[in-house]
């Protein structure tokens, strides 16, 4: 080999070792998803709203079980704290996620939560939402930078 294809070579072939590389780091969105839903479990456990804020993004977008949208930080921090009062602990499960890539550093995810929850006075009770996450990658962790929540509807909201 001359001189010229060898560093083309140690070119390429460092090239396909940072590629490999970065899917290596990066995972899979599912990984990620996973490794958003056991923080969210983390904070949840003990209903702690403060611990809920480092999963978002700093200008999160969030439309959650109440009918305001809420924005950034403060948005979510204000969000999960209007519930402190009614609820002790909530689990999360998210099940049946289809996932778009947008790019190396985001994806949406779209699928179902199931959701056990328990009162802040002791009763237990599970419900199923729609969901629709955009991910995005922040230095070296995956944080929710858009959440909306719904119920599914029994029949199309179409006036009779």
């Amino acid at each position: 080999m001359t001189f010229r294809w060898k560093q083309m070579f140690r070119v390429l072939s460092a090239l396909i070792l940072v590629i490999i590389a970065q899917t290596v780091i990066a995972g899979s969105p599912s990984e990620a998803l996973q490794a958003i839903e056991d923080q969210w479990n983390a904070a949840a456990a003990k209903w702690e709203p403060e611990k809920f804020v480092p999963i978002y993004t700093e200008d999160a977008l969030f439309y959650g079980g109440r009918p305001d949208l809420y924005v950034g930080s403060t948005g979510v921090r204000d969000y999960f704290a209007s519930y402190t009062a009614v609820l002790s602990s909530v689990q999360i499960k998210f099940v049946n996620q289809h996932f778009i890539e947008l790019g190396p550093d985001a994806f949406v995810a779209q699928g179902a939560a199931n959701i056990h929850l328990r009162t802040a006075s002791g009763k237990d009770g599970d419900i199923v939402n729609r969901t629709t996450l955009v991910i995005a990658k922040r230095g070296d962790r995956w944080v929710i930078a858009s959440h909306h929540f719904s119920d599914k509807p029994a029949a199309p909201p179409i006036p009779k």
